[in-house]
């Protein structure tokens, strides 16, 4: 419940200051090129890899990403970089 309304109103603030919504509220940004990369930031670990399917926790839940010779290119705190021929990209809320 504390929770809740700490995310309220933070996103309150980040409105009303006109603040990106994922820096105030650390929620994940991804970001595609093509088929072959992928960024995910503010990620908070990888739950699985394999070279079809790489699953990416977030504070919103997880982020699978489906595809083939699937690899993690550089992975840090903030940030993570997938690349291969990626086919798909799932985003499955907490609790799904």
């Amino acid at each position: 419940m504390i929770k809740e309304k700490r995310g309220r109103l933070l996103a309150s603030l980040a409105s009303t200051f006109e603040l990106p919504a994922d820096v105030v509220l650390d929620l994940p940004r991804t970001t595609l090129t093509g088929n072959s990369h992928l960024l995910i930031e503010n990620h908070k670990g990888i739950l699985a890899y394999e070279a079809e399917q790489i699953r990416v926790r977030t504070e919103l839940g997880e982020t699978i990403v489906t595809g083939r010779r699937l690899r993690i290119d550089s992975l840090f705190a903030a940030e993570i970089v997938i690349t291969g021929l990626i086919d798909g990209i799932q985003f499955l809320k907490r609790g799904e």
